[in-house]
Order: structure tokens, then C-alpha cells, then sequence
């Protein structure tokens, strides 16, 4: 292998190239371009220090600021939010939920039965008292009456036919009796006519005739005797045969008033297969069609829908009513409240109703009836409540959604303090925790309460008006708050608001 030397004409700080494991020159190594001055290699370790010094910088402060949350100044972490004492009103109120219902509402329940023709009202029909509602076809009812009437003619004349025998039996009677009569009448004269005969004897008659004068007055009272057996006989038969004769003419005529009304029933179920309205409103239930064929009865109906070519598709779906009119202008609200609310609702008392489908109304109403006994389900008891309305509007119909607030204590002029600032303690007491400063320290303040609402709580004594009370406590990583003392029951009960302004908060509860 060759030494290579540099000459003079190879520039400084050039590569030179190196041979190979085989002694020939390598063609891989790179070949370095000009060597940098003097100036551009001071001008680079200037850089360098600058870039040394900047990140020196960063670790500096990033350690100070690190140093300084270890063991700078620390906050008490705990923050206090308040409300002030008020002075005002409160409306405690008993929240209920239910639904519209009218207060005059007829069901429509034929007595008759047969098949729907004639329909002449559809749902929502308005409809006058005595309007055609439909009519029902019943050939048989017809037969009904012309039986009935048959029987009610046969019944008159076999009344007719028993009273004519009781006036016969009457002058049977009448005859019978007059003949006996006078047969006892003529055995008395015969009496007296022998007793006359024995006076009248001379004294100078003989024995014979003294004894034929007795025999004849012996006879006369046998007669006399016999006259009275015949008439009282007489009397008897006559009045037994005048006695059957009037038992059967009142037993025709007996048969012949229940013919009678026998044929009215006829004639009244015919009538009936013509149905009217019975009031004035509007037809909210329609549950038959022409060709149903309706069961009457006094509560329930049954049909029968038939397809156009008269076959049966289902057969006596129960109804409750085919028909259902209401009258409209006069709805009111039957709501349920719970049983703990029971004893604070009473009828008169105000109450505010809003609706679910009508939610930009608000009317008010009055409390008319409670119920004297409860339901229960599922465990649960509650008391149905009718509110009339003060107002009626057009947009409400029986069934909707109502949700009621009645009123049922109001105060006026009392110390308010939201119901989260109300605290008890291990005795039972009650206190708030004043802030005098918003930097300083909660006091526990022990307070008399009077009525909670829904979002107040009526103070008596502990606290004057302005004195801030705390209602949340905010600490680091958590937040904590005084529970409400009352809220609204699954029923609504309970809860109340102050009030002020117009109308009277949602449900509510009278405080301790």
C-alpha cells in the first residue's frame, strides 16, 4: 500500500481518502467541503452559551413556582354562601293531581235491545235534551205489545163478566133475605093471633077448646121458630154467595190492572228503541255504528260489529255506554292528595289549577267536597278532592291533566329564611349559622320555626331582618347544604312557597 501525503494544493481540514482493506482508495467516504473560518466558529459557542443560560432560566423559575406552592401562603379552602332574613309572606298550600271532569254527565244506556240504525250524532257532536241519538231495529217488541193488549182486553172482560155476577149475587141476596123476613114477620103475627085467641076465651069454654087454643099457640111459636132459623139461614147463604161473588170480581180486577201495566211496559219498551239525548252537551264517548247490535241494560251495553256483508267479525264486546254526553260548561277538577294532607283541607278553602295540555292556563277554583274515606294502592292512601272552577274555558275537556295548589294557611309580615338554612341539632332544636362578615366566621344561631314551605321557612324567633344565614357551604373538593325541612310528596303534598305577588305557589305543608 502507497502512502499518500497531503500537498500544499489540499485545502485545510480536507478529507483525504482512505484506502481500503485491499489497499485501493475508498469511494464511500465523504469528502468535507472548505474548512469554516475562525469567526463562524466563535459566533457558535456564543450561541450555545445564550441557549445554556435560557434553559438555566426555565429550571429556575419552574423550581421557584414549585417551591412556592409547597410552602407559600395556603387558603382555608371553605366558602360560604348566604342569603339574607327577609320579611313578607307565606301561602302554605297541599298539592294534588288528577283530572277534569264534568259535573253534569249522562250515560246513555238503551233498556231495550236490537240493531243500531238510523246513527244521526258523531263524537263531538253537540246535541240538545230530547235529540234523535239512533234507533234500534226489534220486530219482536212489537209482538210484545200486541200480546200484551190482547191479554189486557181478555182481563176487562172477565172483570166485567165478575162484576155483573156480583151484582147478581147482590140481588139474590137482597131476595132471599126479604123473603125470610117476611116469613119471620107472619110466624110473629101467628104468635100473637094464638095468644089473642087463649084471652079472648069465655069463661064458661070448655076444657076442649081452652086445650085447642094452647095447642094452636104451641104451633104458632114452633112456626115462629122455625122463621127465624130460615132468615138467619138466609142472611148467611145470601151474604157467602155475595161475599165469593165480590172476591172474584176484585181478583179480575187485579189481573186486569197488572194486564194493564203489563201492556204500558209493552208499549213504554217499544218506545225506547227511538233513543234521545237526556241532557244538553256535547257526545264525548260513541262506541257503536250503524248494524252493532246493542244488549240493553241498566248499566252496561253490549255490541256486535258486522262487516257490509252482515257477517259478525267480533261477537258482545262490552262497553260501558255506547253513548256519553257531557255538558261542557260546567268542568271541575277531582284531584287526590295524600293522607297526611287530609286533616289540612277543608271545603271552601282557594285553590290554583294549572293544566298539562293547556299549560299557558291558570285558573283558580274553591274546594266543594272531600272524601270521607280514603283509597288505597299499592300501600298508599289518598283522598279524592272536587274543585270547582271560578272560571270555565273552552280549551278544557273531562280527562285532562290537572295539578292543583290549595291554599290552606296564609301568614302575612313574618321573618323568611330559605329552607336550606335551617339546621337541627342532636336535640332536636332548630338554629341557623349567621355570617356577619363575608370573611368571617359562621355563629349558630338556635331559632324558633313556624310554617315551612316549599322554599321558606317562617322564623318566630333568633334572627332579625338583613342578618345574613348561610344556605351551602363550599369546601375543597366537596359542597355541602342544609336539606330542605320540606318538599313535595310523590302526591304532591307537602311543600309550600312565600308568597307575594300574584297567585299561590305549587303544593305545600303546614311547618311545625
Amino acid at each position: 500500500m502507497s502512502d499518500v501525503t497531503p500537498s500544499d494544493s489540499t485545502p485545510e481540514g480536507a478529507v483525504l481518502p482512505i484506502d481500503d482493506a485491499e489497499g485501493g482508495a475508498s469511494t464511500d467516504a465523504p469528502v468535507a467541503g472548505p474548512a469554516p473560518r475562525a469567526g463562524a466558529r466563535k459566533r457558535r459557542r456564543k450561541d450555545s452559551k445564550w441557549g445554556y443560560i435560557a434553559i438555566a432560566v426555565v429550571i429556575v423559575l419552574v423550581a421557584a413556582f414549585l417551591v412556592y406552592k409547597a410552602i407559600g401562603p395556603k387558603s382555608s379552602g371553605t366558602t360560604y354562601v348566604t342569603q339574607p332574613v327577609t320579611q313578607g309572606s307565606l301561602t302554605v298550600a297541599v298539592a294534588g293531581n288528577g283530572n277534569v271532569i264534568s259535573a253534569n254527565a249522562s250515560s246513555v244506556n238503551p233498556q231495550v235491545s236490537g240493531t243500531v240504525t238510523q246513527l244521526a250524532v258523531s263524537q263531538g257532536s253537540y246535541v240538545k235534551k230530547g235529540d234523535l241519538l239512533f234507533i234500534l231495529n226489534n220486530p219482536s217488541l212489537d209482538a210484545q205489545v200486541a200480546s200484551a193488549k190482547a191479554s189486557y182486553q181478555q182481563a176487562q172482560a172477565s172483570t166485567e163478566k165478575a162484576r155483573q155476577t156480583k151484582t147478581q149475587a147482590d140481588v139474590s141476596q137482597d131476595t132471599s133475605v126479604l123473603q125470610a123476613k117476611a116469613q119471620k114477620q107472619q110466624a110473629y103475627v101467628s104468635v100473637e093471633n094464638a095468644k089473642s085467641a087463649i084471652d079472648k076465651l069465655p069463661a064458661t069454654a070448655s076444657g076442649t077448646e081452652k086445650e085447642a087454643a094452647e095447642v094452636n099457640l104451641k104451633a104458632a111459636k114452633t112456626n115462629l121458630k122455625n122463621a127465624k132459623i130460615n132468615y138467619d139461614n138466609a142472611c148467611e147463604i145470601a151474604q157467602q154467595g155475595y161475599d165469593a161473588a165480590s172476591e172474584a170480581y176484585t181478583a179480575a180486577l187485579t189481573a186486569q190492572n197488572s194486564s194493564y201495566l203489563n201492556y204500558q211496559q209493552a208499549k213504554t219498551n217499544a218506545s225506547e228503541r227511538t233513543v234521545t239525548a237526556p241532557i244538553d252537551g256535547y257526545v264525548t264517548t260513541l262506541s257503536v255504528n250503524n248494524g252493532d247490535q246493542v244488549s240493553g241494560s241498566s248499566g252496561n251495553a253490549s255490541t256486535s260489529r258486522s262487516t257490509a256483508g252482515g257477517t259478525t267479525t267480533s261477537s258482545s264486546t262490552s262497553v260501558n255506554s255506547p253513548i256519553v254526553i257531557t255538558n261542557l260548561g260546567n268542568l271541575k277538577a277531582q284531584v287526590q292528595i295524600a293522607e297526611t294532607d287530609r286533616p289540612n283541607v277543608k271545603t271552601g278553602q282557594r285553590a290554583e289549577l294549572t293544566f298539562s295540555a293547556v299549560p299557558d292556563l291558570t285558573i283558580t277554583g274553591k274546594v266543594a267536597e272531600i272524601d270521607a274515606v280514603g283509597t288505597s294502592s299499592s300501600g298508599v292512601v289518598t283522598y279524592n278532592v272536587t274543585i270547582t272552577f271560578d272560571v270555565q274555558d273552552k280549551r278544557l275537556t273531562p280527562g285532562m291533566s290537572v295539578a292543583a295548589s290549595i291554599v290552606t294557611a296564609t301568614y302575612s309580615n313574618v321573618l323568611l329564611v330559605p329552607n336550606a338554612a335551617v339546621k337541627t341539632d342532636t336535640s332536636g332544636a332548630s338554629y341557623v349559622q349567621v355570617l356577619a362578615t363575608p370573611t368571617g366566621t359562621p355563629q349558630n344561631v338556635t331559632v324558633t320555626t313556624g310554617a315551612a314551605g316549599e322554599s321558606d321557612t317562617i322564623i318566630n324567633s333568633g334572627v332579625k331582618v338583613g342578618e345574613n344565614v348561610v344556605t351551602q357551604t363550599i369546601t375543597a373538593g366537596s359542597t355541602s347544604s342544609s336539606a330542605s325541612r320540606s318538599g313535595l310528596s310523590v302526591l304532591g303534598g307537602g311543600g309550600a312557597r312565600a308568597g307575594g305577588g300574584g297567585g299561590f305557589g305549587g303544593g305545600a305543608r303546614a311547618g311545625q
